[in-house]
């Protein structure tokens, strides 16, 4: 009996434990990120993106844990299908200094990549028809591990950037979707 009472009190105290790591700031925001597509301003390349707020509550993120401020660069992969050939990705020491973003419930921000910073010459290559940058994406915490859910897709480097967001991609379809 003292066994048993013993077990229960173990797992009990397992799944608080459990259960209060969930509740940890370092859990990540309740965010959705997407690529708007890439765009050529004055001889770079920019993989612009947006990062949705899922929630219904105002967040705060500084802007080095977004895509744009260096956590991404990490992440990206620039493929020539018809040579089967990936372009070779530098590292730039880059000093990011705070810039809070504030973003509303069910709101946006848009930042951009520069894509050449990572990938030295892309802006040179006058031809952009069958290069693709993949891009992945994960929050890093206040402890400066990944924390929360990946985010990943491709586009064309030759690509149209799109006017204006299909929609929040953290309501389902056929919601009422939210952009300021």
């Amino acid at each position: 009996m003292k066994l048993w009472t013993l077990a229960c009190a173990a797992l009990l105290l397992a799944s608080s434990i459990c259960v209060a790591s969930a509740k940890e700031p370092d859990s990540g925001y309740p965010i959705a990120v997407e690529a708007r597509g890439v765009e050529r301003i004055g001889g770079h390349l920019n993989l612009d993106m947006l990062v949705w707020n899922c929630s219904d509550k105002q967040i705060s993120v500084d802007g080095v844990y977004l895509p744009w401020g260096g956590s991404l660069g990490r992440g990206l992969v620039i493929y020539h299908a018809f040579s089967g050939k990936t372009l070779e990705q530098v590292y730039p020491v880059e000093d990011f200094p705070e810039q809070i973003y504030t973003i509303p419930g069910g709101g946006n921000v848009a930042g951009r990549i520069a894509l050449d910073g990572y990938f030295l010459g892309l802006g040179r290559i006058k031809d952009l028809h069958g290069f693709v940058v993949f891009w992945v994406y994960q929050q890093i915490g206040n402890s400066g591990a990944p924390v929360g859910k990946k985010f990943g897709g491709m586009v064309p480097l030759d690509s149209e950037l799109a006017d204006a967001p299909n929609g929040n991609p953290c309501r389902p379809r056929g919601s009422a979707s939210v952009v300021h």
